[in-house]
């Protein structure tokens, strides 16, 4: 709907990391928070936006909740994400492993660690900014015609 109302890119996080995470790895994964994020993103990942081949390794869960991200000590929430991490990488053999949750941003870097250096972590917020400076120095816009025409364009006051 945003594509619609504005001519400005509008990039998802989850989108911009997956695409990012096939460019240097050939199985990505994604890990993310509490169970019942993974068929809801497994879903999006199938279905929205059409990327189950770039992200083979599909989605483990950490187990914790987003607000837990922020609220336990910071040990345990290393710990939960690094389990997942690995289980990733060694269940699903992945080699590129992207955060699923925007409340993980700059944890990228523990987990990096935790899997070692022949696997890459990918922050999807950083992955969709870099991709929103690149249509910009690019002047790219959204395309009108077809799929983001927008029926009925809003009148925007100044």
């Amino acid at each position: 709907m945003l594509r619609e109302l504005t001519t400005l890119p509008i990039v998802g996080i989850m989108e911009a990391g997956i695409l990012f995470g096939s460019q240097v790895g050939g199985n990505v994964g994604v890990v993310t928070t509490d169970k019942r994020w993974e068929p809801l993103l497994e879903h999006e990942i199938e279905g929205e936006l059409g990327l189950k081949r770039q992200c083979s390794a599909g989605v483990i869960s950490s187990g914790l909740s987003v607000l837990e991200l922020e609220t336990l000590p910071k040990e345990e929430v290393y710990e939960a994400l690094c389990r997942a991490a690995r289980r990733m990488v060694h269940e699903r053999e992945a080699d590129a492993i992207l955060l699923g949750c925007a409340g993980m941003v700059g944890l990228d870097k523990v987990i990096q660690e935790a899997v070692g250096p022949d696997v890459t972590v990918l922050d999807p917020v950083v992955c969709a900014a870099e991709v929103c400076i690149s249509l910009a120095r690019m002047k790219l816009r959204t395309a009108k015609k077809g799929r983001y025409e927008a029926a009925d364009p809003p009148k925007l006051s100044t």
